[in-house]
């Protein structure tokens, strides 16, 4: 795929076949069934700096723009649903695949947790915390919310207490960029400067992690990792290439190359349903106005 302007975020669901593209001149483009050329095309105001295919209402968009506004679409009509709270400026947003939360995050440092079927901006859950901006953030199955940021700690925040359940910080960590959850929620993969730190469970304690592996085959600043099946993890960046590598360093990394700038987003058709090595599909977007589809064989 190559749009006329910079993408900026990437994703994509397989329980509907849908693929969605935000863009920096603020346009949202789907595909459906893996088809060269946009089903849909929309136009935003404003640059759009995440998206995100909601799990539970599958043909709603979270989107989230420059302007640090939060908006929820519906695809199908291309109609805004609502403005989002909270009306503090954010530039991350997760959405939870359990329930109907959403969590959010900006340069303040404060985590905002909320149901968007509740109107009432006192329904919104405040969590505080980090020092600095939070550029990254992952809901659990159980509705707890795993959070990285500049301060160079990982938080696990509880919804339900509306509080910090966990921390942690290492001399191993700089600034966060990005981490992912496996499926089983038993492993972290955190991107910190050039590194991607691997972090298992700590089974005596449910709110910490030990570090079992630091991959330092990037040779420059690593802005996205994803978790694959059978055990992979898929990270990229600045150095324009993709790293495919395993949770121990038993195999030989695989590496794709093809970007010709830096790598701002890739994603996974699925992070669980796949039974085959063979029918892995990755796709990643860069600062060159491309997106790429890889297939691990």
């Amino acid at each position: 795929m190559r749009p006329s302007t910079e993408v900026n975020s990437i994703t994509w669901s397989e329980e509907n076949k849908m693929f969605a593209l935000g863009c920096e001149d603020g346009s949202l483009h789907l595909y459906k069934n893996n088809q060269p050329t946009p089903s849909k095309s929309f136009k935003r105001a404003q640059a759009i700096r995440n998206i995100t295919l909601r799990a539970l209402e599958k043909y709603h968009l979270l989107v989230t723009e420059s302007n640090g506004k939060v908006h929820l679409l519906d695809v199908r009509k291309n109609k805004p649903l609502k403005i989002l709270i909270p009306k503090e400026s954010v530039n991350y947003v997760a959405d939870c695949s359990t329930s109907h939360l959403i969590a959010a995050s900006g340069d303040n440092g404060v985590i905002y947790i909320w149901d968007p079927r509740m109107h009432s901006k006192s329904k919104v859950v405040c969590l505080k915390g980090h020092e600095g901006a939070v550029s990254t953030l992952k809901f659990t199955k159980d509705m707890q919310v795993i959070s990285g940021g500049d301060d160079g700690t990982i938080r696990t925040w509880s919804f339900a207490k509306a509080q910090q359940v966990g921390y942690f910080s290492d001399e191993k960590l700089g600034a966060i960029e990005s981490l992912a959850i496996s499926p089983d929620e038993e492993h972290m993969a955190v991107a910190s400067g050039k590194k991607v730190i691997l972090w298992s469970k700590d089974q005596s304690n449910t709110f910490a992690w030990s570090c079992n592996r630091i991959y330092r085959g990037h040779q420059a600043k690593v802005h996205c990792v994803a978790f694959l099946p059978n055990s992979l993890i898929a990270s990229a960046g600045e150095d324009k290439d993709i790293h495919i590598f395993e949770l121990d360093e038993t195999a030989t990394p695989i590496i794709f190359s093809g970007h010709t700038n830096t790598i701002v987003d890739l994603t996974t058709s699925s992070e669980a349903s796949y039974e085959s090595f063979n029918e892995i599909e990755i796709a990643s977007a860069n600062n060159d106005s491309t997106v790429r589809f890889w297939k691990i064989k």
